[in-house]
């Protein structure tokens, strides 16, 4: 009886296990994950609306039309589609209060200009190359090519297959919910990369990530 109440009384002693509770808002990596995944939430409305433009849309067909309809400032949304073969340019300009919507697959676009958004849907093996800045890119089209030659603010890739490259200029935020898709960073900077769970990735400078096996490679070329 003595043994059993000494038992007791050391068992009452002994402290108790803590209490699952939620993660300390304060610690970094909560933190972060917060963030990501209201980033990643923004995303997923942001891409929704792809398809449904806030405004009227200006089709065009040819270089020369979309010369011509960034000539009217009333013009802030404006579609290369249709049957256009080669390369088509932009031409350097400030053109960041407008939005471009690429749906040209037998054309390559070369952008020079500092635009505001550009949705690219159906281009052909040479894809798009921006040499000036825009807010936003979304790649939403299947076989897309794309390379970024400055500073992009927000990248939305949810095509299949697409081969993106950074060469320079920064980019602060990448999302991507496609296992297809490949990311080449040229640049000098690591990059994020939000994938469509929520978590995060980094790519860092000089390296390939290939969203189907998670690996890393060196950056070719």
């Amino acid at each position: 009886m003595l043994l059993l109440s000494a038992v007791l009384a050391l068992t009452s002693c002994k402290p108790k296990a803590p209490v699952p509770g939620s993660p300390d808002p304060d610690a970094p990596e909560y933190a972060d994950d917060i963030a990501a995944s209201e980033a990643l939430q923004q995303a997923l409305t942001d891409m929704d609306g792809l398809d449904e433009p806030d405004g009227v849309v200006r089709g065009v067909l040819n270089e020369e039309g979309l010369t011509k309809a960034l000539a009217d400032k009333n013009n802030k949304i404006l579609r290369l589609h249709g049957d256009v073969e080669g390369d088509v340019t932009v031409a350097a300009g400030d053109y960041t209060d407008r939005s471009f919507i690429f749906e040209a697959p037998n054309a390559a676009v070369v952008c020079d200009a500092d635009v505001g958004s550009v949705t690219l849907t159906a281009l052909n093996e040479n894809g798009f190359t921006l040499n000036g800045t825009a807010n936003t890119v979304y790649v939403n089209g299947g076989d897309i090519k794309l390379t970024l030659n400055n500073s992009v603010k927000k990248l939305y890739i949810t095509a299949r297959d697409a081969e993106v490259t950074l060469t320079n200029g920064s980019f602060p935020v990448i999302y991507c919910d496609n296992s297809t898709d490949v990311i080449t960073n040229k640049t000098d900077a690591a990059v994020q990369l939000i994938l469509a769970n929520g978590t995060t990735r980094e790519i860092p400078a000089g390296k390939t990530y290939n969203m189907d096996t998670g690996e890393l490679t060196r950056a070719k070329g």
